[in-house]
């Protein structure tokens, strides 16, 4: 498991905790993984098409703030692609949730390989959806 899935993981754990659950376990779940990166100069200085997919439903890494992150690097000449499924979780995958609020995935979203597929092939996306 890499950090970025060990962070997944404790940060879900932790939101669903209480906040003393949280402030005495945290720290012990989080160390050594580097909690303050900051992707943005490395992405600033990306010249290449990106195409981001993400969960509209998504609990690990809800996409608000990276919807906006990813604009404003579009804004300033990036060449950023955004697709949000607004009914997938992390993982791209769509769910039912049942009474206890577990959510089971059911399935991939239909354009979702398509829309991989056609990136990696040279169709860009014209704007971005969301």
């Amino acid at each position: 498991m890499d950090y970025v899935d060990q962070g997944q993981a404790h940060t879900a754990y932790l939101l669903a905790s209480s906040t003393e659950i949280s402030r005495k376990e945290g720290p012990g779940l989080l160390e050594g993984i580097p909690a303050q990166y900051d992707p943005i100069p490395v992405l600033t200085n990306l010249d290449v098409p990106q195409l981001w997919i993400l969960g509209g439903q998504d609990r690990d890494a809800p996409p608000a703030e990276t919807i906006r992150r990813l604009a404003a690097l579009r804004k300033a000449g990036r060449l950023i692609s955004t697709v949000v499924f607004p009914d997938a979780d992390h993982g791209m995958y769509e769910f039912e949730t049942f009474p206890d609020g577990e959510r089971v995935s059911t399935r991939q979203p239909e354009r979702y390989l398509p829309l991989m597929i056609n990136f990696v092939k040279g169709k860009r996306q014209r704007r971005a959806e969301q």
